[in-house]
């Protein structure tokens, strides 16, 4: 893959990757051209996911590369997993046109906190359905709806689930998984 990477970026004076797993391909076909690896938080934990052989070659590819991380979280965890790395934010965008046609129509029955993201424990889901409980006893109609991927079989969202149970929220609760662009912005 490597001869073949570099032939197709031959013309290229700088190389950007933005799918952490094919950092060592980058790094390798960069040929000691500027590289730019993208940084979300969780694949930055190569040790929680590479096998172990693998580990030094996407350290050396990660340290030889200006990482841009998508929050300053990502940028911490960037910086902490690869200390000879340029790390730079460069917060998420938003194509506002994608959504400028879509009619909102939202009746959602009273206080709505949105969780958008997958349930990480990066993102606070837990401490968000906690605080659920006492936002509850002042808002009895509020409700936290949480959007994107729920990671169903995960031992956070278990946990997640039980603490729902446990403080009595399941109507106050939704996960609702993915949902479509006109839902998402009802939810805005």
């Amino acid at each position: 893959y490597i001869p073949k990477a570099r032939r197709l970026l031959r013309d290229c004076d700088v190389i950007q990757c933005t799918v952490e797993p094919l950092a060592m391909l980058a790094w390798a076909a960069a040929q000691g051209r500027p590289l730019f690896q993208a940084g979300v938080g969780s694949y930055l934990k190569i040790r929680e996911w590479q096998r172990p052989l693998f580990i030094p070659l996407y350290q050396k590819a990660f340290d030889q590369s200006t990482i841009t991380a998508i929050s300053h979280a990502s940028g911490r965890v960037a910086a902490e997993n690869f200390p000879l790395a340029r790390v730079e934010v460069v917060p998420l965008g938003i194509n506002a046109t994608r959504f400028a046609a879509l009619q909102r129509q939202p009746n959602h029955g009273g206080p709505i906190v949105l969780s958008v993201g997958g349930i990480k424990p990066r993102k606070g889901t837990l401490h968000t359905v906690r605080a659920m409980a006492t936002v509850r006893r002042e808002y009895p109609a509020a409700r936290l709806v949480i959007l994107g991927n729920p990671y169903p079989q995960s031992d956070y969202t278990q946990r997640i689930m039980a603490e729902i149970t446990r403080l009595n929220l399941t109507d106050t609760v939704q996960i609702r998984g993915f949902v479509d662009d006109v839902e998402l912005l009802d939810w805005y």
